[in-house]
């Protein structure tokens, strides 16, 4: 039996990459400015998932509540959503409504009678109920 000299690195110097290069200092600034970018870029999808429809049940939900009346100020029967959503209700028949589960945040709540409709805006504070008060669907003349 005989038994090969087993090989030596000497062998595979050929292959054997060579040691790294020094990185210059323009190398460095350059990886640094697109780590920055990077860690930038991610926050910006962060804070963009977390103001998202997604994230809703993370920070909170709050209740929204009013009167919508017509032009004369009679109570209206319409619709009243928060746009963006699938969030909708009825006026009841003194033209209050409350709507509930409505994100945390500034919502636009529309209020239709089925021709036309009018945006109000409101800031929803998580487990609190923000009251519009009356809110009055005016229609204007066309033109």
């Amino acid at each position: 039996m005989s038994f090969e000299k087993p090989p030596s690195m000497d062998d595979f110097a050929e292959v054997i990459p060579e040691s790294p290069k020094e990185i210059t200092p323009q190398q460095k600034r350059v990886r640094l400015l697109l780590a920055g970018f990077g860690i930038i870029i991610l926050l910006l999808g962060l804070l963009n998932l977390w103001t998202s429809d997604l994230t809703a049940p993370l920070r909170g939900t709050g209740t929204v509540q009013g009167v919508a009346v017509d032009a004369l100020g009679q109570p209206l029967l319409g619709d009243i959503f928060i746009e963006g959503t699938r969030l909708a209700t009825k006026t009841n028949a003194d033209g209050s409504f409350s709507l509930s589960n409505v994100p945390v945040g500034r919502q636009l709540v529309v209020v239709a009678d089925g021709v036309s409709g009018r945006e109000f805006p409101a800031i929803i504070q998580p487990g609190q109920v923000t009251n519009l008060g009356t809110v009055q669907l005016k229609s204007t003349e066309t033109p």
